[in-house]
């Protein structure tokens, strides 16, 4: 299953190491710069205390390494392990006051260099004096509520394949979406391999 990180306005994708190596700034009386390795390390670290992982990963970089951009696959028992659906972290923060530090689950999460940032559960944090303080519980209560999510995301899943069509009914559909100027593929789309 392949991840959602766009990289296109201005980024650069990076290994994972590449991360820490980006100096950070000072901190001052009212900003708090908190390392984009570290931010990682930390959701990483909550998900592995509720027996999940990191499967795939993505990383980039923009304005010199300032922004931070990251998506991964979460693992571990009782996520779906399917072609169909996964549950996906994104994570971006920046060290030059451009972004709050944000965190997002699902199973339909979007992460752009263009500041999109889109999933089902999602927070973010400015980098005030106690990010440091407020940053790990927020990502604790994240990823508590990750495998709970993934259930009923499974369910409904469950449903929608068991759910019967009357062709009556999908012929409605299809006349109903040509009439609204939905376009039709000009060739047949090729299942994958």
């Amino acid at each position: 299953m392949s991840l959602n990180l766009v990289v296109h306005a201005g980024g650069a994708k990076v290994e994972r190491p590449a991360l820490s190596l980006v100096k950070m700034p000072d901190a001052t009386r009212s900003f708090q710069p908190v390392d984009h390795g570290h931010f990682v390390d930390l959701i990483e670290d909550a998900l592995g205390n509720v027996d999940l992982k990191f499967g795939s990963q993505m990383y980039a970089l923009n304005r010199e390494g300032q922004q931070m951009f990251g998506i991964a696959e979460v693992l571990g028992k009782g996520l779906a392990d399917n072609d169909t659906w996964r549950t996906i972290v994104g994570f971006r923060g920046s060290h030059d006051h451009s972004l709050a530090r944000g965190l997002v689950f699902g199973d339909g999460v979007f992460v752009c260099d263009n500041l999109a940032f889109h999933g089902e559960i999602q927070f973010g944090r400015k980098h005030t004096t106690n990010i440091m303080r407020d940053l790990r519980p927020l990502v604790v209560e994240a990823v508590g509520q990750v495998r709970g999510r993934a259930q009923q995301q499974a369910v409904r899943y469950e449903r929608y394949q068991r759910a019967e069509l009357k062709d009556q009914l999908v012929n409605h559909a299809i006349i109903q979406m040509l009439r609204q100027g939905v376009t039709l593929p000009l060739k047949p789309l090729q299942a994958p391999q």
